[in-house]
């Protein structure tokens, strides 16, 4: 960074970012199948936007965008070597991997910036009074729904980069007028790394306890499972054991009537039935004679008739 650079306020970058960037990121687009035509001019226009994008949001921000500065580095190695060849293919093939290199910086950077914007919204604010940032929260809070939004909606990867830096110059006045309300209030960047920490690790922990409960419900999940096949199996060995009980019995059943039977007296055949419950009166004073009497002890006057003769 020059020295004039060092004399400017955060305010003057933005403003000067917001001149630099009159042009849309999709207008010095290469396709893949034009990349064989791309030329220094082309090359030029991305890496002098990435490295004014990187500036701006490194000084706001107050945190160095390393990889995005490696890309510019990798670049600048690959428009070196392009400047002193004399062979055209190898010239080509260098302003083909520095054009990517400087297209990927510019990438690296506003990812970069969404993150630390959401660090900002998530760790810094709350911490700061409601009062005096509660317009700044809204602007950040709509400008990450944007984003958010643009995201999964755009089909392109250039047109969600697109999107990020049509609100980039809003959302770094936001960020510094976040600062500036930090600054007032004397809050240190310590306070702030730490409370970051105790979130991460609130995030951490919840994560474990999801974790918990998703192997909770697996072992739910095993437990009834086991107890389902453990009452079919159980009902499979009744309904089998009735089964064979059922055969067995229409085997035995006969051959242990007829010994059952065989063994009980012929009187045991017989019901007896008991006059008082069947109403049957029986006169004692003249029984009936029994023809079974009779027949077994013959008149007496015929008996005599028969000796005579």
């Amino acid at each position: 960074m020059s020295d004039k650079d060092k004399t400017l306020s955060n305010n003057d970058l933005i403003f000067l970012l917001e001149k630099e960037m009159q042009q849309d990121i999709a207008e010095i687009d290469v396709l893949p199948e034009d990349e064989s035509d791309i030329t220094m001019e082309a090359v030029q226009k991305w890496y002098l936007m990435s490295e004014t994008i990187i500036r701006v949001i490194a000084n706001i921000l107050k945190e160095p965008l390393n990889p995005a500065i490696n890309q510019l580095r990798y670049a600048g190695h690959h428009i070196l070597k392009a400047s002193l060849t004399d062979l055209e293919g190898k010239r080509r093939s260098n302003l083909i991997e520095a054009f990517k290199h400087c297209k990927r910086s510019t990438y690296d950077a506003l990812d970069f910036y969404v993150y630390k914007l959401n660090d900002i919204y998530r760790v810094l604010i709350p911490y700061l009074p409601k009062e005096k940032t509660k317009d700044a929260e809204r602007a950040l809070e709509k400008h990450l729904r944007e984003i958010m939004v643009a995201r999964f909606s755009k089909a392109k990867r250039i047109e969600y980069y697109q999107e990020i830096m049509n609100g980039l110059i809003s959302g770094l006045e936001q960020i510094e007028k976040i600062n500036a309300i930090q600054r007032e209030c004397g809050l240190s960047d310590k306070i702030i790394k730490e409370k970051k920490g105790l979130l991460d690790d609130i995030e951490s922990l919840k994560g474990d306890n999801q974790t918990l409960k998703e192997h909770n419900e697996a072992l739910r999940n095993q437990n009834e499972q086991y107890e389902q096949t453990k009452h079919s199996k159980r009902n499979i060995l009744l309904t089998m054991t009735g089964i064979i009980l059922t055969v067995i019995l229409s085997w035995i059943a006969p051959g242990a009537f007829v010994w059952w039977a065989a063994k009980m007296e012929p009187s045991q055949y017989i019901l007896s039935i008991k006059p008082q419950e069947h109403n049957i009166s029986i006169n004692t004073e003249n029984p009936p004679i029994s023809p079974t009497k009779n027949a077994i002890q013959p008149n007496k006057k015929d008996a005599q008739q028969k000796n005579d003769k």
